[in-house]
């Protein structure tokens, strides 16, 4: 069973990776560029913001763990616009 696992560089991620693959899943993690892949894992680079990124996370899996979040709050930049997720409003 191929199991993805979205934010497994975080908090809860790093420890649930190798519980999973000491259990005998296959798991596959989706990583943003420039993160490193936890051992007992295969990589897949991508983004849960671009969905165009996610296909590949979620070929011939069997389950997905979604441990991702977002962790900004809104913001106005210095024209008064609000700022969310990095994207103007």
């Amino acid at each position: 069973m191929t199991v993805l696992i979205t934010g497994a560089t975080g908090l809860v991620g790093e420890r649930l990776v190798p519980r999973l693959a000491e259990a005998g899943f296959a798991c596959r993690v989706l990583l943003r560029p420039g993160k490193d892949c936890p051992a007992g894992a295969t990589g897949v680079t991508g983004d849960i913001l671009d969905p165009s990124s996610l296909a590949k996370a979620v070929t011939k899996i069997s389950a997905v763990v979604h441990l991702a979040a977002v962790f900004r709050t809104q913001d106005t930049d210095s024209s008064g616009k609000a700022i969310s997720m990095g994207r103007a409003t």
